[in-house]
């Protein structure tokens, strides 16, 4: 890429209403990474987690030479299901975030 390139590039990047959470694509996206396990939280629609999971899927596989495990891959809407990480539940509530017994409550948003 040369400079003119990016110089344009950067300046349609700044027209971009990209802290705007009222933009109808926004999408938040939040991870936690321990050791070889990690949790990726979006707040978007279901295929924009996939779309983001089959991103993921291939930087590991393509640079890191990784697989995803898929038997502990999931995509899961945490206002309805809980997802185990490290032996603890994340589950969704409106409440701040604390712990009791092996399940981690977190107000995501």
């Amino acid at each position: 890429m040369n400079n003119k390139t990016a110089k344009e590039i950067l300046k349609q990047m700044y027209t971009l209403r990209s802290l705007d959470p009222m933009v109808p694509d926004y999408i938040r996206v939040k991870y936690t990474r321990y050791d070889d396990d990690f949790v990726v939280c979006i707040i978007g629609s279901k295929k924009s987690a996939e779309e983001i999971m089959d991103k993921i899927k291939e930087l590991l596989n393509t640079r890191l030479k990784l697989e995803l495990n898929m038997d502990k891959t999931i995509i899961t809407n945490l206002a309805t299901e809980r997802a185990r990480f490290l032996g603890f539940e994340i589950l969704k509530t409106t409440n701040c975030t604390f712990t009791k017994k092996n399940t981690l409550i977190t107000a995501i948003g």
